[in-house]
């Protein structure tokens, strides 16, 4: 696999256009939404996109053979915390199908009776708790900062 370049042209796309499992969807959103540790959320989404097992998971190493102290590439609790994350991904998502969204590049033209993406909703729309709680947060912030410039 060749490594990203800053060559080359990149855009975002909805994930729902490439991820056919809603509860991969759901881990990669409350990651995004910094609601899972890095290691774990890693492990976790190796086991559910790529079907790496968790003895093998376990069992990674970093480095190369030719590195002479190689250290296991997750810890015991992070392998758990995998396990815990792909477990509540899947009872969430349970019953759900993802759909994908429709979606043009700035500057293409929609189709007529083309559905806007923001009237679409699929797993990982919803705006997880500690979100939530950030947002209702804002308008006491910016309350303070409006007595304090007073």
């Amino acid at each position: 696999m060749k490594e990203p370049s800053s060559s080359k042209p990149y855009a975002i796309r909805p994930i729902e256009n490439f991820i056919k499992d809603p509860a991969l969807i759901e881990i990669v959103a409350a990651y995004a939404a910094d609601d899972l540790p890095a290691g774990a959320a890693q492990a976790a989404v190796w086991n559910v996109n790529s079907e790496v097992g968790w003895d093998e998971l376990a069992s990674k190493l970093t480095g190369t053979k030719r590195n002479i102290n190689r250290e296991p590439y997750f810890s015991r609790d992070e392998i758990q915390g995998a396990m815990a994350i792909v477990a509540e991904a899947r009872h969430l998502t349970a019953g759900k199908k993802v759909e994908p969204r429709p979606f043009k590049l700035p500057g293409e033209k929609r189709e007529a009776g083309e559905e806007k993406a923001a009237e679409i909703v699929s797993p990982g729309d919803e705006i997880s708790p500690k979100k939530d709680a950030v947002e209702a947060e804002k308008p006491k912030a910016e309350a303070a900062e409006v007595v304090k410039a007073a």
